[in-house]
């Protein structure tokens, strides 16, 4: 019997006939391995005939001829192109990446992952009530130039600010109507706001009450909060794909396989480790009838993570945002605000 008729019983899956001549499967790979002749062991035609081998002869494939190998993965993960040296992976729903996220005993990080990825987090608000106190949360880190333009806002916002007239109702208040000769009320001005008034906590927050100007700068507050811990969670969130996936994400229009007069939106992504995930899920399923092309990517490599085989995606929720970035975004949206 010749060798080309043991390979073609081999890929009809007759491993008994194999087995009785080469003593097992494995010898009998190794021999036609050692002869260059695992080429002609298609695997597709393997996984037709329903071969336990599949994965057997894919990895030892990768060993011997890497172009042949990759072949058979890109012809069966067709979600996956290769694009110079580079593997790219594109997701008609960007979402399925959250299916790789781990799941912390609070059991809410998949579900804002999913978010992250759709695209709809901005409308996600963590903290209901940002303000401990207006004065230190926004007044006291306002610039130079903002807080200038507080005082003119302040000077003109209402009639009776327009007219530069407030009532002396707090200590230092009191003390600038006695020395205006007026004690009733204080003659305002810019300097006296700048230089006085507005480095005073109660005496600042007494002209602002008056104001819809207090609500604003609440508002100011709890946007800058928010919008800062989404921020730092996205960052994380990225920057814990790195086993997986490069950013940034692109989305490309594609034309359907199906209607050519058809385009959707698509996501690229550059991967990393795409052919050594691969061959994980192969050597977990060596001698089973499990293939790469029952499987999308990304459920390969939720495969992978389930059998301990890879980590899952681990990204942290910070408790509070940075307060840095807090001011940071009080002075640079404080114009839109007042």
């Amino acid at each position: 019997m010749k060798l080309k008729d043991f390979i073609e019983d081999f890929k009809n899956g007759d491993d008994d006939l194999i087995e009785n001549f080469f003593g097992s499967v494995e010898d009998f790979l190794d021999f036609i391995q050692s002869k260059n002749l695992l080429g002609e062991l298609d695997l597709g035609e393997l996984e037709s005939s329903g071969s336990y081998y599949t994965n057997a002869v894919g990895l030892r494939l990768a060993e011997s001829n890497p172009d042949l190998f990759e072949k058979y993965v890109l012809e069966s993960i067709s979600e996956v192109k290769k694009e110079g040296d580079d593997y790219y992976l594109y997701l008609d729903d960007v979402t399925d990446i959250s299916n790789l996220v781990c799941v912390s005993r609070w059991g809410n990080e998949k579900f804002i992952a999913e978010d992250i990825l759709a695209t709809e987090f901005s409308d996600y608000e963590y903290f209901t009530d940002t303000v401990n106190n207006l004065y230190e949360d926004v007044i006291d880190v306002l610039t130079p130039e903002n807080l200038s333009d507080l005082a003119d806002v302040l000077l003109e916002h209402s009639q009776d600010y327009g007219s530069g007239r407030v009532e002396a109702e707090t200590d230092l208040l009191e003390s600038i109507a006695e020395e205006q000769g007026h004690p009733e009320y204080v003659q305002l001005d810019k300097e006296l706001l700048l230089n006085q008034i507005l480095k005073d906590s109660e005496s600042t927050l007494y002209i602002l009450k008056g104001t819809d100007i207090y609500g604003s700068l609440h508002s100011l507050h709890f946007n800058a909060y928010n919008s800062v811990y989404q921020d730092e969670i996205r960052s994380n969130f990225f920057d814990s794909l790195g086993d997986y996936f490069q950013k940034p994400f692109e989305e490309v229009t594609r034309t359907s396989q199906y209607d050519k007069n058809k385009t959707y939106v698509s996501t690229k992504i550059k991967l990393n480790n795409f052919l050594s995930e691969v061959k994980k899920y192969m050597r977990d399923n060596y001698k089973y009838n499990q293939y790469i092309s029952e499987l999308y990517y990304y459920q390969l490599l939720k495969e992978n993570i389930s059998n301990n085989l890879s980590d899952c995606i681990d990204f942290r929720m910070p408790e509070y945002p940075d307060f840095r970035d807090v001011e940071n975004y009080v002075n640079e949206y404080f114009k839109d605000y007042v």
